[in-house]
């Protein structure tokens, strides 16, 4: 992805959520209708895709799922 020369960079940083859920179905949900997924709709709607992965969801310490969603954000200004 090329960076647009008429942008100055302003301020960035990166980050993490953690994010517990008590079962997949509320994992999933989330997963599904969060941001994170930007661009990936063709895989979403794959066949087996969410099917696979519940299968691949595993319960963590006290029987929670514990998702950890890692991010950067980027502040630029449009150089006019």
């Amino acid at each position: 992805m090329a960076f647009d020369s008429n942008l100055l960079w302003q301020n960035g940083w990166n980050g993490t959520e953690e994010i517990v859920f008590d079962n997949g179905e509320s994992a999933i949900n989330w997963i599904r209708e969060c941001g994170a997924l930007a661009g990936m709709f063709q895989l979403m709607e794959m066949d087996d895709f969410w099917g696979e992965l519940a299968k691949e969801i595993e319960m963590n310490k006290d029987n929670k799922i514990i998702i950890t969603h890692k991010f950067s954000v980027g502040i630029v200004k449009k150089n006019d």
